[in-house]
């Protein structure tokens, strides 16, 4: 594959600009990456295209796969939470707009909604709580716990319930050995 690992300022991303290979990515791993590029008509504000960047997450897991040569390890919770849900047939994108870590898409983007909300960390102060459940909530997203204990991905699925006043139930669930 023809993509180019930087590290900036701690920063690890790749780049390249092969609009077939973003297309491959996109449908054989399920790797969305970023189009950073502007295109040379009177939308080139709006339409984005080559070149295309893979952020430090998408990098790791196509170099575990042989697809990318590269010297930079990224080994965080973030990037096994990452890769478990990856594996497991999502799309994630970055969260922040939600004011979580990733989105899960069951599909592609293009053609569906993110079904998950997935926050990454063992515990949440209450009023975080509440904020992301009721983004979740309004949303339509499950609002998803995950992090890794003992090498394993562990998925906590809170699912707000309406009876008057609203509470999270909780289900945790072990679903994966790490390493």
């Amino acid at each position: 594959m023809e993509i180019t690992v930087k590290e900036d300022k701690g920063q690890v991303f790749g780049v390249f600009e092969d609009t077939e290979l973003m297309i491959r990515l996109r449908k054989e791993f399920r790797i969305l990456p970023r189009a950073v590029g502007t295109l040379p008509h009177s939308l080139q504000n709006k339409i984005l295209g080559p070149p295309f960047l893979l952020n430090a997450y998408q990098v790791q897991y196509l170099k575990e796969l042989g697809l990318v040569h590269s010297e930079v390890e990224v080994n965080t919770e973030k990037y096994q939470v990452f890769k478990h849900f990856t594996e497991r047939k999502f799309i994630l994108k970055d969260g922040a707009k939600f004011g979580c870590d990733f989105l899960a898409y069951p599909g592609d983007p293009l053609y569906c909604h993110a079904s998950k909300m997935i926050i990454v960390q063992k515990e949440l102060h209450v009023l975080k709580l509440v904020q992301l459940g009721r983004i979740s909530n309004d949303t339509n997203k499950e609002l998803v716990l995950s992090f890794t204990r003992n090498g394993e991905v562990v998925v906590k699925q809170l699912t707000w319930v309406n009876t008057g006043a609203r509470y999270c139930l909780c289900r945790e669930r072990k679903v994966q050995r790490v390493g």
